[in-house]
């Protein structure tokens, strides 16, 4: 068994509640680490799943008595369609990664391509209407209403998500374990970041590395509880998510290494960012010559505004 110290995160609101705060979050982690099964990002997930799912039915279903009413013999091809949309939409949310924790706790960044999703399947069952010569069976007012209002009941339905994620996540309800992987600038650093974007769900429990005489007892206040090979058996006796390693990318023997460790945990396993990273936190990424590089800055005429600059230049 492992011995704790205090795990404790900074609230941005003011010092004064900053112990409050930490005995807050010190409790949390003793009901994680003491099996008291709180809520995990997968099940957060298919929770909203349902909530969608919800949503679009009783848009469908409530606009179909506003329409069409009581009848019977028209119930049976308009659920179909409706049952149809909610599968087709709720399976391309899933591919396109509106069920991941990141993107459930922050849907105002989600709103694009919610729209678009929703928009696309909509058109394809349209299409299909029409190519199968059905269209005229179906309302156009429930079609589009349900449409209009199932995307904006979808997106209310993610903004309470929210709400609801951020209290239970304050209660001791839902958590997001977090272990860090490596004691050095660069963990400092993803810490540092962590105190600041105070997000309840995201619960450190404790960093891991090899080198544990040089990295001391604990890092910023949270525990330093063992080298990788520990990980192991922590992982087997406690609920862990997401494991970040957090090592300098300089180190390309020891980096392969420790990731090919721990692809055999049934964790999620992400790789944090170098130190320059923390310079751009919010930077894109593109893929030049099979090399993932960061977007640091964006050519301000390009495409078609390039062409049209282009033909401007040649007339004068």
């Amino acid at each position: 068994m492992f011995k704790f110290g205090l795990i404790h995160q900074i609230n941005p609101r003011g010092e004064g509640e900053l112990n409050m705060r930490a005995d807050k979050v010190n409790q949390l982690r003793k009901r994680i680490l003491a099996r008291s099964a709180p809520l995990s990002p997968r099940v957060v997930s298919g929770l909203v799943g349902v909530v969608d799912s919800v949503a679009m039915l009783w848009s469908g279903v409530f606009i179909y008595l506003l329409d069409v009413g009581l009848r019977a013999e028209l119930l049976f091809p308009y659920m179909s369609a409706l049952v149809l949309a909610i599968c087709l939409t709720i399976g391309t949310f899933y591919f396109a990664g509106l069920y991941k924790f990141g993107a459930i706790s922050h849907p105002a960044e989600q709103v694009k391509k919610i729209v678009v999703i929703c928009a696309i399947i909509f058109l394809c069952l349209v299409t299909l209407g029409f190519a199968l010569t059905i269209s005229p069976q179906f309302s156009r007012f429930w079609a589009f209403s349900t449409f209009f209002s199932s995307v904006i009941l979808i997106y209310i339905g993610r903004l309470i998500t929210e709400y609801v994620l951020r209290r239970w996540a304050e209660a001791g309800w839902v958590s997001r374990n977090i272990v860090i992987v490596g004691a050095g600038a660069q963990a400092i650093k993803l810490l540092e970041r962590f105190d600041r974007v105070y997000e309840p769900w995201n619960l450190v429990l404790g960093i891991f590395d090899d080198r544990v005489n040089r990295s001391g007892s604990k890092v910023m206040e949270y525990p330093v509880l063992g080298t990788v090979s520990d990980l192991f058996s922590f992982v087997q006796e406690h609920r862990v998510d997401d494991v970040i390693v957090s090592l300098p990318w300089s180190a390309e023997k020891r980096m392969p290494e420790v990731v090919s460790k721990l692809k055999e945990l049934p964790v999620q396993v992400h790789l944090g960012s170098d130190l320059a990273g923390f310079i751009y936190p919010r930077g894109s990424y593109s893929v030049l010559g099979g090399v993932t590089t960061m977007d640091i800055a964006y050519k301000p005429i390009a495409g078609r505004k390039n062409l049209v600059k282009s033909i401007f230049r040649k007339k004068s």
